[in-house]
């Protein structure tokens, strides 16, 4: 992958051989455009941020994650993560041989939602000290957090993140302004490039349309909009809809609700 780091700040993944318990919680703050390189290791990793915005790469992949998901990455398995704008970052590592892996198989290489519960029952086994007895109450919370994580669906709405730099350039740029809505064709005389060819490697690299993408992307922005505590108003207005009617509707098609019920559901306040 092509990425520019130069200002970039680069952490490094724990250096551990085995894990202190079966299941073991790391928690920490990670400041803007900070990563941690490909790496891997013996156990598997639920990657979720609490706060802030996530892109994972693995599988020749890159997608993002917001705080309503998490994403599984099996044992053995390459992988980096890094934040454009900072994340409370948690890190839950999972032994690839634990008594529920039959049922967690089914979930390992997904995304995945996060219920209001699941997200207490992280934030608060991230707060749980190491050496905890396995009678003990802390144990208790980490099965049932276990057993919340199984039932959680996959998520639907995945946004794909580029590989090449062009690609790259005009993602990273509609990610910061989202309302900015220049077609195809405008963005390939930006790039210096045909739109014809512009169409071809978008779809190729990210295996669905430019006009798609650009959808998913306004619904997670709107997200993370709500989370910062704007208004359904304001929020149709940053992302750039013609009305707040039109932004509601294009919100209720994917989430099955308005934007108002579904904070509700999720416990997000604005």
């Amino acid at each position: 992958m092509h990425y520019q780091y130069d200002q970039w700040q680069t952490l490094t993944p724990p250096d551990m051989v085995t894990l202190p318990r079966p299941v073991y919680f790391r928690s920490n703050t990670i400041p803007e455009k900070t990563r941690y390189p490909t790496h891997k290791h013996d156990w598997h990793q639920l990657i979720y941020a609490s706060s802030g915005i996530l892109i994972v790469d693995f599988n020749q992949q890159s997608f993002i994650i917001t705080p309503e998901q998490a994403i599984l990455i099996p044992a053995h398995t390459e992988h980096s993560t890094r934040s454009y704008s900072g994340a409370v970052f948690r890190s839950l590592y999972i032994e690839s041989n634990i008594s529920l892996l039959s049922n967690l198989t089914t979930k390992l290489s997904k995304i995945i939602l996060v219920s209001p519960l699941l997200r207490e029952l992280i934030n608060k086994a991230a707060s749980f000290d190491t050496n905890y007895q396995e009678t003990s109450y802390e144990n208790r919370i980490i099965q049932i957090l276990l057993e919340e994580m199984i039932q959680m669906p996959e998520a639907g709405l995945l946004l794909p993140w580029p590989h090449s730099k062009k690609l790259q350039i005009m993602c990273e740029a509609l990610r910061q302004e989202p309302a900015d809505n220049k077609n195809l064709v405008q963005w390939a005389q930006q790039l210096g490039t045909s739109s014809r060819t512009l169409t071809r490697y978008f779809e190729a690299e990210m295996g669905i349309s430019h006009r798609e993408w650009r959808r998913r992307l306004k619904l997670i922005k709107a997200l993370e909009y709500f989370a910062e505590g704007d208004s359904v108003t304001r929020v149709s207005l940053r992302l750039g809809y013609r009305s707040t009617s039109a932004f509601i509707y294009v919100f209720k098609e994917e989430y099955k609700t308005s934007p108002l019920q579904f904070l509700k559901e999720n416990g997000i306040r604005v």
